[in-house]
């Protein structure tokens, strides 16, 4: 624990934080302290001795800028339909694709490896098997909702007046689909 009041050079003023009764000494008795590793961030730390706090200490204030890691966003990829899977055709022209795929690996007379056969499955998988479509959890969510929530991610400012009302309409827009959904389970 490093204690911030001391370390940092402030006028003879701005330090004491007790006045004795009849002001007849000050002393520095109140104190801000720290983890060393978060020492860096403290910018200032004073006295307020005008302040009229109804005490005979002073308060201590201090001024902290902290410095935030920056998260990567992780990237969303998109899941596999493998109920598709169950119509014949799909199926179908998956295999004949990997087979084709193989064929020309052994023709070229490289080496047949685990990892190239994997890659030749998850590539040709990729092609033929359709994607899942976005579905929220609730029951009521809309395409049109789920569109328009990808659309407001896309604005870069969270502070605009366009990403405030992109946001008030899709609460409303949810607010109205709950409702006619309920309507339509509760019948």
């Amino acid at each position: 624990m490093v204690i911030m009041s001391k370390w940092l050079e402030e006028h003879p003023r701005r330090t004491y934080t007790w006045k004795s009764p009849g002001d007849h000494s000050r002393n520095r008795i109140d104190c801000i302290s720290i983890n060393h590793r978060f020492k860096r961030a403290v910018k200032h730390a004073k006295t307020y001795p005008g302040a009229d706090c109804g005490s005979d200490h002073v308060p201590v204030i201090c001024t902290l800028q902290c410095l935030l890691k920056k998260l990567k966003k992780a990237r969303t990829t998109k899941k596999l339909d493998f109920e598709q899977l169950r119509k014949p055709e799909i199926p179908l022209v998956y295999s004949i694709r990997v087979e084709n795929k193989f064929e020309e690996l052994i023709d070229a007379g490289d080496e047949v490896t685990w990892e190239s056969m994997k890659n030749i499955l998850v590539e040709t998988a990729e092609e033929c098997v359709p994607k899942k479509e976005r579905r929220s959890k609730n029951k009521w969510m809309t395409q049109e909702i789920l569109s328009m929530m990808s659309d407001r991610q896309k604005i870069k400012k969270r502070d605009s007046q366009e990403n405030r009302d992109a946001d008030k309409l899709i609460k409303k827009k949810c607010r109205d689909a709950k409702e006619t959904w309920l309507d339509r389970e509760c019948r």
